[in-house]
Formats: structure tokens, sequence, C-alpha cells
């Protein structure tokens, strides 16, 4: 979370001529609610499996798209093996002092952060990224987010989808 990938995504989509999805938005839409209200309502798991249900949806349309997702979804359910046999997955790289430096001063709210304080904030997202790295680390392409040249990527991207 806090990487860029919504924005980076909707840049890439563009450059391949590609739709773009985001499966927060698309969760949203088909909950008619936000995602906090989600968390708030049902909780993290409920959220999960709408995550899965989303990236399986997305998968069966088959067809050019760049998928934004949160920061979670590939840690559960298997969706970053679900990813990486239907598409060329990106992990946008960044450490938990960008991306704690990222949130802090980000206007979007976020559910498993909104409890806490600011200086609890770092040693969180740095516990939360060690537990990820591991799901993010399986993506065929890994990219260093603090300076992302946006046509560079995309012929990365262009490169591994052939």
């Amino acid at each position: 979370m806090g990487c860029g990938k919504s924005t980076i995504g909707k840049k890439i989509a563009t450059i391949l001529n590609c739709d773009f999805i985001d499966t927060d938005k698309l969760i949203e839409t088909n909950e008619n609610k936000t995602i906090d209200a989600i968390f708030e309502t049902h909780g993290e798991e409920y959220f999960r499996n709408l995550e899965h249900l989303a990236i399986v949806e997305i998968i069966k349309i088959k067809k050019n798209v760049v998928v934004a997702t949160g920061g979670g979804l590939p840690c559960y359910n298997n969706n970053h093996q679900l990813m990486n046999e239907s598409g060329c997955s990106v992990y946008i790289k960044l450490s938990a002092a960008a991306l704690s430096h990222r949130i802090t001063h980000s206007k979007i709210q976020r559910p498993l952060l909104k409890n806490l304080t600011e200086e609890d904030l770092l040693p969180h997202i740095a516990k939360q990224l060690q537990e990820r790295e591991k799901y993010y680390n399986t993506a065929k392409i890994i990219y260093d987010g603090i300076d992302v040249k946006i046509l560079e990527l995309a012929n990365i991207i262009k490169l591994n989808i052939g």
C-alpha cells in the first residue's frame, strides 16, 4: 500500500492500450460500500474473500487489462499464483521507510492503518512488508518504486507478455 499501484497502473494501461481495473474500486462498486465500511461491517477475512473473487472475475475476462490490486491481495487465497499463471505480475518495490513517508503524506484513508499513531506506522509497515514480501517477490517483474519510469516499465512488461 502506498507504492503507487493505481497511479502507475493507469499510466501503463494507457501506454499499452489496455483497460485498467483497480480491484478495490471493483469491490466497492460490487458491494456498494467503501473498503473501510466493508472492513468495519464484515471484517478482513470477508474482504480478502471479495478480493479473491474479484481477481478470479478479472482473469475470466481474458482480455488485455492492467490490474492494480490492494497490497494484501497477493498474500491470500493463492492469489499470487493465480496472477502469475494468468498474466504478468509486477511488484513495485519500496522500503518500509519510503512507504511510511508516502502513506503519512497521503490523503487516502487505509483501513488497516487507521488506528495507528504516526510513530507506530513505520514499525507496522516494516512488519507487514516483511510478512508480505515472500509473496511480492514471486512477481514476474520486480521494479524499484522510488523513481518509476513509466515508459521503461511499460517496455519491460511488453517484453514479458510476448
